[in-house]
C-alpha cells in the first residue's frame, strides 16, 4: 500500500500581508477529505508530520483562510512512485514549498493512522485529558469500536454517529481525533468545527469517557444555534439531535454524498426500513430515530423521539415480527419485537451512502 509522509510546509512568502491562516486539506483518491490547520508568517517551518495511506493518488491543496472567500494558493496530485519529493504552492503571490516522502507500507490504514497519533508528544489543548488518556482511549476504541458509549449523557446522536465513524473507517476517525485533541478543531468535510476553550476546559459530563465526550460533545456544542454544552449543562434541547444533524454529520463526518430524511409519521414504516437495509448492506449508513424503551427493554412507558440506534444488520421479516441489529449505550444489540410494537416506536430514518 503506498503511503504519503508529509514532512514539513516551509512557508517563504505569505499571500496575506502579516502571516496566513493556512489549511492544507488532503484527499487521498476518492476519500473524505483530511485537514490541517496552522497560521504561518514568513520563514516558519510548519513540522506536519503525518502519514496518510491511498491507494492511486493522492492530492493537496493549501488555502490562506479569510472571512469572506478563502484563497487558494495551489494544489497538487502526487501518485504512488516512491522517494522524496517536494512541490510547491505558488498562487495569489503566495510561495510554499511542502517536502514528502512516498514508499511501500505493510500496514493497515488503520495502523498508519495509529502510529502517527502514537508518536505524536502534543499534550493536547483539553484540560482534563491527558496525553496518555487520549492514546489509551482511542487505541482501545481503534481495536473495539462498541465500546464507544454515551452514558448517561443524553448524546445518542453525535455518539452513534462517532461509532459508524470509528466501525466503518478507523483510520479517518484515528486522524480527527488527533487534530481535535492536539489542536481543538475538527476539521469535517465542508465545516471546521473550533471547540471553544469553554468546552475544553470544562469536566467530562455524563459519566462518559473522555474521548467519547471529546467527540460528541464537540459535535452538539457546534450544531445547537445558541445553547452550549457543558457538562452540568446537558438536558433538554441542549442534548437533542434532530434529522438535521444527524443528516449534517453523515455528510461532514462519514463523508457520504446521498443523504436522505426518511419520515415515518403518517406511515410507510416497513418500506423506510427495507430501505434502510439495502443502504446498510451496501456500504451506507442508517440511523433509526426510535423510542428506546418498547424497542430495547420490552418497557411500555414511552417517550416520543427519544434515541437515536444506528441499523448494522437486516432487517430480517417473518410473519408478524421484525428483527435488526444495532448498537446503543457501548453494546451491539438485537431488536426482536412484533411488526406494530416496532411501527409505534419507529419515527423515521437518516439513510446516507456514496454512489
Amino acid at each position: 500500500m503506498p503511503v504519503i509522509s508529509i514532512q514539513t510546509l516551509h512557508c517563504y512568502e505569505t499571500e496575506d500581508r502579516r502571516y496566513d491562516d493556512c489549511r492544507l486539506d488532503i484527499t487521498p483518491d476518492d476519500e473524505p477529505i483530511y485537514s490541517l490547520r496552522r497560521n504561518l508568517s514568513e520563514g516558519d517551518i510548519w513540522e506536519l508530520n503525518r502519514e496518510i495511506s491511498f491507494a492511486e493518488t493522492v492530492s493537496v491543496r493549501l488555502w490562506d483562510e479569510d472571512r469572506r472567500t478563502d484563497d487558494h494558493l495551489g494544489t497538487v496530485r502526487i501518485d504512488a512512485s516512491t522517494g522524496p519529493g517536494g512541490v510547491a504552492f505558488v498562487l495569489d503571490g503566495a510561495h510554499y514549498e511542502m517536502a514528502y516522502t512516498v514508499s511501500d507500507d505493510s500496514r493497515s490504514a488503520q495502523e498508519i493512522a495509529w502510529a502517527g497519533l502514537n508518536r505524536s508528544t502534543s499534550p493536547g489543548v483539553w484540560t482534563h485529558i491527558s496525553s496518555s488518556l487520549f492514546k489509551s482511549q482511542i487505541e482501545a476504541r481503534l481495536e473495539n469500536p462498541e465500546i464507544i458509549d454515551q452514558a448517561q449523557a443524553p448524546l445518542c446522536g453525535p455518539t452513534v454517529v462517532v461509532y459508524e465513524l470509528a466501525r466503518a473507517n478507523p483510520a479517518r476517525y484515528a486522524q480527527l481525533a488527533r487534530e481535535l485533541f492536539e489542536t481543538g478543531y475538527l476539521p469535517l468535510i465542508g465545516n471546521t468545527i473550533d471547540v471553544p476553550r469553554g468546552l475544553r476546559e470544562d469536566n467530562i459530563g455524563g459519566g462518559m469517557a473522555a474521548v467519547d465526550w471529546m467527540f460528541a460533545a464537540s459535535l452538539r456544542n457546534n450544531a445547537n444555534a445558541v445553547l452550549r454544552v457543558r457538562s452540568h449543562l446537558l438536558g433538554g434541547l441542549r442534548g437533542s439531535s434532530l434529522s438535521g444533524a444527524m443528516m449534517d454529520w453523515s455528510r461532514q463526518l462519514l463523508g457520504m454524498t446521498e443523504v436522505q430524511d426518511i419520515s415515518t409519521e403518517t406511515g410507510g414504516e416497513m418500506a423506510a426500513i427495507r430501505r434502510a437495509g439495502e443502504v446498510v448492506s451496501s456500504g451506507g449508513h442508517a440511523f433509526l430515530q426510535v423510542e428506546a424503551n418498547p424497542l430495547l427493554w420490552g418497557g411500555e412507558d414511552r417517550h416520543h423521539y427519544d434515541h437515536w440506534l444506528p441499523l448494522t444488520l437486516g432487517p430480517f421479516i417473518e410473519g408478524n415480527e421484525i428483527q435488526f441489529g444495532t448498537y446503543s449505550w457501548g453494546a451491539t444489540r438485537c431488536v426482536q419485537v412484533d411488526i406494530d410494537t416496532f411501527c409505534e416506536s419507529f419515527h423515521g430514518v437518516v439513510i446516507a451512502s456514496r454512489p
